[in-house]
């Protein structure tokens, strides 16, 4: 297995969490661009279990459920990476134990969002039509 190159797209799982107020969960990086958690899948590596160890790592919670699903798929074009320019997101709906989540070096600050709220945020990537499936 080592002999296998690198895939050309990176593969993210990106997580929708809502809070019992039923508003989803953003967080910011270092840039106060603010997005949906997500983490990298690495090659060969179990999705699930992946998304519990990216959710930890990231905003240090436990995971309650994932469901066996994504919900979306979609690729973005990333020209100024340096590294892969071209990423595959998958999103699952996630279920946590509890909404005890700490800040981390890929988390600077976090917030549950309605969807004008969410809207409204400086984001990564244009969200708008994405919140409209979403909510």
């Amino acid at each position: 297995m080592e002999n296998i190159k690198p895939c050309w797209y990176r593969v993210s799982a990106k997580w929708i969490i809502f809070d019992e107020n039923n508003n989803l969960l953003l967080i910011a990086d270092e840039k106060w661009q603010w997005d949906l958690p997500w983490g990298g899948i690495e090659h060969n590596e179990d999705i699930f279990i992946a998304l519990e160890r990216e959710i930890e790592e990231e905003i240090w919670v436990k995971v309650k459920n994932i469901d066996k699903q994504p919900v979306f798929f979609l690729t973005e074009h990333k020209p100024n990476s340096k590294s892969r320019k071209q990423v595959a997101n998958v999103f699952y709906k996630v279920e946590l134990e509890n909404y005890d989540i700490k800040t981390s070096n890929e988390c600077s600050e976090w917030k549950f969002c309605d969807k004008e709220t969410a809207k409204n945020l400086n984001t990564y990537l244009k969200l708008d039509n994405l919140f409209d499936l979403i909510f």
